[in-house]
């Protein structure tokens, strides 16, 4: 009897945690797009356990995007061009027209971003050293006046007025972006194809991901990475010309990275985007499609976005 008694008891627990609604977050007034998200969310409901009127910087710390952006500065980007608009750009100031116009356009930089823009390219002038030049700019946060109500019985709703946002001025904005732009302007404009002799492409992305181990489990990180897609590892050589020699080749890459450890390990939650920005597939549609294939099997458990699309 006792026994069934504390099966009974058990299902009826049970069937109460699938009934009960789920803990929620609402949020209205001017600004109050900027707290929908699931991360704040789940923020909310932590950070708030009593009705009260309060201002807070947004986003907190933990929320707090980081826009990471490396370039290609190996002497490919320089020595294959395209015509753009009547002109004829070398690949690197190509690239960084679409960058301008992925950051000003998809991207979109918020309050509080972190925007990190890295170079990348390998053995200068034949010393075998990396450009590892990179440059770090954030956003101002903005200012939330928030009139917050608790409910105290479960399930826990949290409703949010937002009575005032104080944003930063829009030219804060455009202003990064364009310090971003102007900065990797004029380290383009004063390479050269002599320089960086050798494409770290997979050894960089490795590198870049690393450092995102062990680190917050809740702000959202943007890769970007710009370049033409060059991948030089050992005697491999992932181009145009000998994909047309040897359609294996992307294969043969991607198995020798996984062999020395060379593929993204802590990318794999979603709070990780990744974005290519620039490949060059030489005019074939065949290699084009082998560098999609490639890029998306590299990142493995993200969704790759290549721009243009």
């Amino acid at each position: 009897m006792l026994r069934t008694n504390a099966i009974a008891l058990c299902i009826c627990v049970l069937l109460l945690e699938a009934c009960t609604p789920p803990e929620t977050v609402t949020s209205s007034g001017p600004g109050s797009e900027l707290l929908k998200s699931e991360t704040a969310t789940a923020y909310l409901l932590r950070h708030y356990t009593e009705t009260r009127l309060d201002t807070v910087s947004w986003p907190p710390e933990e929320l707090t995007r980081t826009i990471d952006v490396s370039f290609d500065v190996t002497g490919s980007m320089y020595e294959r061009s395209v015509v753009h608009q009547d002109r004829l750009l070398n690949l690197a100031l190509y690239d960084l027209r679409l960058l301008e116009e992925f950051l000003t356009g998809d991207l979109n930089p918020q309050p509080g971003d972190i925007v990190r823009v890295r170079l990348f390219g390998a053995n200068y002038r034949g010393s075998g050293a990396e450009a590892r030049d990179e440059r770090v700019w954030q956003l101002p946060s903005a200012n939330l006046v928030l009139q917050v109500h608790v409910t105290t019985r479960p399930p826990k709703r949290v409703i949010i007025n937002v009575r005032e946002v104080r944003r930063p001025d829009s030219s804060a904005q455009s202003s990064v972006v364009d310090s971003v732009i102007q900065w990797l302007r004029n380290r383009i404009e004063s390479g050269s194809r002599r320089e960086y002799l050798r494409s770290p492409l997979l050894e960089h992305i490795r590198r870049v991901a690393t450092q995102y181990e062990g680190g917050s489990e809740t702000s959202p990180v943007r890769l970007v990475f710009v370049t033409d897609g060059l991948v030089e590892l050992e005697n491999l050589k992932l181009t145009p010309e000998r994909f047309v020699e040897d359609t294996t080749l992307a294969r043969a890459v991607m198995t020798r990275a996984q062999e020395l450890n060379l593929l993204p390990t802590a990318l794999d939650t979603l709070r990780f985007s990744v974005t290519v920005i620039g490949l060059f597939d030489g005019g074939s549609a065949a290699f084009g499609r082998a560098q999609r294939r490639f890029f998306s099997e590299l990142f493995r458990s993200q969704s790759v976005r290549i721009f243009p699309y």
